[in-house]
């Protein structure tokens, strides 16, 4: 299979897996460098949460700059930033200077390198990987960071389990100048010319904002899934970040648990993303939402404290689902607009969907202080019910197709 891909393509599912890995670890690095120090679940959002916020707000600066320069540059230049700050990182919480405070301005820093990798990489894909293999490049990218969320939480939480958080901060600072090594191969300009568009800039910075936001709006199904992403970011991936751990630290085992149920998410995102590559859906965005529904039974077990071997399974098949979506919403965003919107489409998908995080990660922590770990849980796995049904539902969803080439050019 991959011997059909250029090298180019070889060394960015390389370079996406190993950032993957990098930015699965250190959070659990993080979290549990405070739980170790005394802290408690709101600490562990306030710190998670300031990791998303600048994230969220770089987003489109992001897009629009990615779709000016050179994305293989701003993606190396990403790495590398992520990489210092995890080595700093590593070295505060060896020598037990990990406050809260320092942790919180590493965690900017590092949100802020995220928001300008993220769209970068997904323009880079259109812009080295020819149309008719963008459906199996884009599965096998989500293959690639799937891989990177299983073997980031499962090596990095035993690392912190068995060794310490600081050796899972050194683990995250190996996988980025991993990435940054394979990053620096991809040469798009090597390419054949028709395989090669390279990013075209126009107007004025706020004009490319509103181009992104206008293109993002002309398309409904496009606009409402990342509104309701938004939401389901805020009410349920928000609350598990930081709960998620706690219930594993109180409960399950401590560390190693709380990589293994993320290890599990992310093997079952692997075999979610194949799937897409082998079976392209009819009505993909449909079925995708669909498959979202099977995420509300790991939340209610995850609640309830039962054995680890279930939890792990329910995880694995929500992570099916979420692979599964990934790959098709990439490929139909990439097929839905020109090249150079590609990666300010991408930031506004971003910053729409993720934009709530922070606030659900720093309610998650300081709710459950109130209603309990286990309710916050249920809560989450509720409005995932609600959410993905109303995708479903939605008229526009069910009927997103791209459109022909010529529609785009």
């Amino acid at each position: 299979m991959s011997k059909s891909l250029s090298k180019e393509t070889r060394a960015l599912l390389t370079a996406r897996a190993l950032s993957m890995v990098g930015s699965s670890a250190l959070p659990i690095a993080f979290t549990f460098a405070i739980l170790r120090s005394g802290g408690n679940a709101l600490e562990v959002g306030i710190v998670l949460g300031l990791a998303d916020l600048p994230f969220v707000l770089l987003l489109l600066v992001g897009g629009v700059i990615a779709d000016r320069h050179e994305r293989r540059l701003i993606a190396l230049m990403s790495d590398i930033v992520r990489a210092a700050v995890a080595l700093i990182a590593a070295c505060m919480i060896l020598l037990h200077l990990n406050t809260i405070l320092y942790l919180s301005v590493l965690a900017i820093i590092w949100g802020s390198a995220r928001a300008f990798f993220i769209p970068t990489v997904t323009g880079l894909i259109p812009e080295i990987t020819p149309v008719d293999q963008l459906h199996k490049t884009n599965s096998l990218v989500g293959a690639s960071v799937s891989l990177g969320t299983l073997v980031g939480p499962a090596l990095g939480g035993l690392i912190v389990a068995s060794i310490g958080p600081g050796e899972g901060a050194l683990f995250a600072t190996l996988s980025y100048i991993g990435s940054s090594i394979y990053l620096s191969r991809i040469r798009p300009s090597d390419l054949p010319e028709k395989e090669f568009v390279p990013p075209i800039a126009q107007g004025s910075f706020l004009s490319e904002i509103k181009e992104g936001y206008q293109a993002v709006r002309s398309r409904s199904w496009a606009f409402w899934t990342i509104i309701i992403f938004g939401v389901m970011h805020l009410s349920t991936f928000g609350p598990l970040f930081v709960v998620g751990p706690v219930i594993a630290a109180d409960h399950l085992g401590g560390a190693a648990a709380w990589g293994y149920i993320v290890a599990a998410d992310g093997g079952g995102a692997i075999v979610g993303s194949l799937v897409a590559m082998r079976r392209p859906p009819k009505r993909p965005l449909y079925i995708a939402s669909i498959l979202m529904l099977l995420g509300v039974p790991g939340f209610i077990l995850l609640a309830f404290h039962v054995d680890l071997t279930l939890i792990l399974g329910s995880f694995a098949i929500f992570g099916v689902a979420t692979g599964y979506f990934g790959s098709v919403w990439d490929t139909l965003l990439q097929k839905s607009y020109p090249i150079d919107q590609i990666s300010k489409v991408s930031s506004y998908d971003y910053m729409g969907s993720t934009s709530l995080l922070p606030l659900g990660e720093a309610l998650g922590g300081g709710v459950a202080g109130v209603i309990g770990n286990s309710m916050v849980m249920i809560i989450g796995g509720i409005a995932l019910f609600f959410l993905s049904a109303t995708l479903v539902l939605m008229p526009s969803v069910r009927n997103a197709l791209p459109p022909h080439p010529a529609d785009i050019a």
